[in-house]
């Protein structure tokens, strides 16, 4: 197996330790949607992506940053 991406392992340093709370999060927040795991999700792949072009100084606020303007009922 190859040894992971700089951006591999920043993600697996950075994201995964906020993965729980950030679910937590969406659900006491936003209790309409239907589906926090979608929520998560789109929250990592936007970061994924905005990571490829640009440093990002705080995960966890980036990510609480995403989630505030993804959920839908």
């Amino acid at each position: 197996m190859p040894p992971p991406t700089d951006q591999a392992r920043w993600f697996t340093e950075e994201f995964n330790p906020h993965r729980g709370a950030l679910r937590a999060y969406v659900q006491r927040a936003f209790p309409g949607v239907r589906d926090v795991d979608d929520v998560v999700q789109d929250s990592l792949l936007r970061i994924w992506t905005a990571r490829a072009s640009r440093q990002i100084g705080c995960a966890r606020a980036f990510l609480f940053k995403i989630a505030r303007t993804a959920p839908s009922g």
